[in-house]
């Protein structure tokens, strides 16, 4: 009487199975067809016997079982001739399970790419301990950092194919697991994502990347992407993103030139099988042309915002106002009636400045002198008299800037008498569109 099924191997012409008492049957492959059964290997098999596993390893039948049932056991392989004669024993190391609750299902024999190809053992173990984990088959140590697979995808046993590792397990039984190639031994997690827009078309265009998003991700796994579709558009906008990934323990920011580029796509749904950890940097900076800037504006003539940061209020432009300490822009003597003076104040921002709060000053030994304020335009806006000699007298208000950087205006002496000393002042500028 048959048992529960633990293992399945073929040999050749040959299909044995392993049951839970520790019975190998055989039977024929081309008709399954019974052909004989064997007790003598249940008394090679020192862990629970409803725990062992069954395996072809390219030479040897293999049972995989535990050393013991003490609850600190560990991994042994039982290798017979392909007619179930019992051959060696193989007890692992560095890897304790429990031979009374733990199943070690049947496994491969597959070299181990990153343990300079060393061939390698590789077991579905269940229980306390659960995964795929690797053995080196000439010592039987246990290889760190190298499991892969969860419980309810590889408990019931792994193989390999020629190409991947492939699980089972009876959470799913109508399920086969696959798993990639993407393997490390250490690596720093988690796995940092992000794309940037990029256009190939003529001159080619990029943007810093977007926000990042991470996550933690086991060995052999495969990763789906979801990114925005590339928005429509015609010369020197994106027609492509790009996709750029980091492992590392901090979020590598905007822009960082230390993620590494793994895909140009037009794609919406992307799937990784492994880390291109010396694709190209993300651009530090972008160069994509400015566009014309959006506006909110009210229904009637009254004010609009723009998305440059420009901003009109009755219809006249005005960004913002940006104060600062007064700062000093002329200082000289003038003659009365002489030409006015230009100033600047560098303190202003340039290119836009249009209003600017500015300040004069005459003063000297003369009673006759006059300070005037004046637009770049040449237009009177304030003046003050000197009437006392040895004092000074003061005028403010608001100038038109123009001129060099488009934040100059004048001051003159207006007055008739001789030379006076005058000094211009700035406080602050309104920017304007």
């Amino acid at each position: 009487v048959m048992g529960a099924i633990v293992g399945v191997a073929r040999v050749g012409s040959s299909v044995w199975v392993l049951d839970n008492l520790g019975t190998l049957f055989q039977y024929n492959q081309s008709d399954l067809t019974y052909v004989g059964k064997t007790t003598a290997i249940a008394a090679y098999i020192a862990g629970a016997t409803a725990g062992a596993g069954l395996f072809w390893d390219g030479t040897n039948l293999v049972v995989s079982t535990a050393s013991g049932t003490t609850g600190t056991d560990q991994v042994r392989l039982v290798k017979l001739t392909t007619a179930a004669a019992y051959s060696s024993t193989l007890t692992c190391s560095g890897l304790a399970v429990n031979g009374s609750t733990a199943t070690i299902r049947g496994g491969c024999l597959v070299n181990d790419a990153l343990n300079a190809g060393a061939p390698t053992y590789w077991l579905a173990l269940g229980g306390t301990v659960s995964g795929v984990y690797g053995f080196v088959a000439s010592t039987g140590a246990s290889t760190a950092n190298r499991d892969f697979g969860l419980a309810a995808e590889v408990a019931g046993g792994v193989a390999w194919d020629g190409s991947a590792f492939r699980g089972w397990a009876a959470a799913a039984p109508t399920s086969v697991w696959a798993f990639t190639s993407w393997d490390w031994s250490t690596a720093t997690q988690p796995f940092w994502l992000a794309y940037s827009w990029y256009d190939d078309v003529g001159t080619v265009h990029q943007s810093k990347v977007g926000p990042r998003a991470s996550i933690s991700l086991g060995r052999r796994r495969q990763l789906g992407v979801t990114v925005p579709a590339v928005p429509a558009g015609g010369a020197d906008d994106p027609d492509k993103l790009n996709l750029y990934m980091l492992a590392a323990a901090a979020d590598p920011g905007a822009g960082s030139g230390t993620m590494h580029l793994q895909t140009t796509t037009t794609a919406t749904q992307l799937t990784l099988t492994a880390y291109a950890s010396g694709g190209a940097a993300d651009p530090t900076s972008n160069n994509f042309p400015g566009g014309t800037p959006a506006v909110i504006k009210s229904q009637v003539t009254g004010w609009q915002l723009g998305g440059d940061g420009s901003v009109q209020i009755g219809g006249v432009d005005m960004t913002y106002f940006v104060a600062h300490a007064p700062v000093q822009v002329y200082s000289g003597s003038l003659a009365g009636g002489s030409a006015a003076s230009t100033s600047e104040c560098t303190s202003c921002p340039s290119g836009k400045t249009r209003y600017q709060r500015a300040y004069a000053q005459v003063g000297g030994t003369v009673t006759t002198a006059t300070v005037e304020l004046e637009d770049y335009s040449g237009t009177a806006v304030a003046e003050a008299d000197l009437e006392v000699a040895s004092q000074a007298a003061w005028c403010s208000g608001m100038v038109v800037s123009g001129g060099t950087n488009n934040r100059q205006f004048k001051v003159r002496n207006s007055g008739s008498g001789a030379a006076a000393t005058i000094a211009a002042y700035c406080s602050g500028t309104w920017r304007v569109a």
